[in-house]
């Protein structure tokens, strides 16, 4: 499969030097700092996807030797298991970055730490609490983030505030290579650009623009169109040109996905009427 995506090699638990075992794999440490000899026998430009596995629910447990936080009152918990994998992996992510600056590689690449789902813990008033919004569906879907962080080399620090998806990510690392991604078939668009207010959509037709929040629902907890700088309800109508277009999408990445149109999408022109 990987080769059909692209990918000129992979590396497997048979690749690695035998290590501890920490949540779904090798820990995060010795992955990484395994990786730098191989990043470092590949010949530049390459692309690298790294995939760490330490920090990954359902966080039941967590080494004691490598808990160097005070979690309570989360002692023993799947959260306070999570504080201590995220700050293991921190450190971890340090160790890399500076075995990479020692190897000459980190002056030239970029870095990219995201993730691919929320960590997956319940609702409940306790975490609400704890992680500083409150208990309920508008809340809680707000709080269903993932990190994303990019490293340049040479670069300012920046922040972006736009609401963005994981489809707008390879579009945006494109512009930091220099290439202009705007002729070809990706659903997303570039942050660092003018990205223009396009609702970031969810596949069930929920969406997320820089003013609204919609919510697509069952019978139970409705259908929702939220303004989220006041986090009001406010009339369904004011959702509508952001529902057309998340209901095209999702149609889109549906017929993509179940009749195999990717590499269909290579071939069609990069003007804008054919890409209609």
């Amino acid at each position: 499969m990987h080769p059909n995506f692209g990918f000129l090699a992979s590396f497997f638990a048979a690749d690695f030097a035998p290590g501890e075992k920490i949540g779904w794999g090798l820990n995060d440490r010795d992955f990484l700092l395994q990786m730098v000899p191989k990043l470092r026998a590949e010949q530049a430009p390459f692309a690298a996807w790294l995939i760490t596995q330490s920090l990954h629910y359902p966080f039941e447990a967590f080494p004691d030797r490598h808990q160097r936080l005070d979690v309570s009152p989360w002692d023993q918990t799947p959260f306070g298991n999570y504080i201590h994998g995220m700050h293991y992996f921190d450190r971890a992510l340090g160790e890399f970055l500076a075995a990479l600056e020692r190897d000459g590689l980190l002056a030239h690449t970029v870095v990219v730490v995201t993730g691919d789902h929320s960590a997956g813990f319940p609702w409940t008033p306790e975490l609400a609490h704890t992680l500083g919004f409150g208990n309920d569906l508008l809340q809680w879907t707000l709080a269903e983030r993932v990190p994303l962080v990019i490293r340049v080399p040479g670069g300012q620090a920046e922040r972006i505030d736009l609401p963005i998806g994981q489809v707008d990510l390879a579009p945006t690392l494109l512009a930091l290579l220099g290439v202009d991604a705007s002729a070809l078939p990706y659903a997303g668009r570039n942050a660092l650009g003018t990205p223009g207010t396009e609702p970031v959509v969810r596949r069930d037709g929920s969406w997320v623009d820089a003013r609204y929040l919609y919510l697509l629902r069952g019978r139970t907890t409705g259908t929702h169109c939220y303004d989220r700088e006041r986090l009001d309800d406010v009339p369904l109508a004011e959702c509508a040109e952001g529902s057309a277009f998340a209901a095209r999408a999702v149609e889109m990445s549906r017929r993509v996905r179940e009749f195999d149109l990717q590499r269909r999408l290579l071939t069609v022109p990069p003007d804008g009427a054919a890409r209609q």
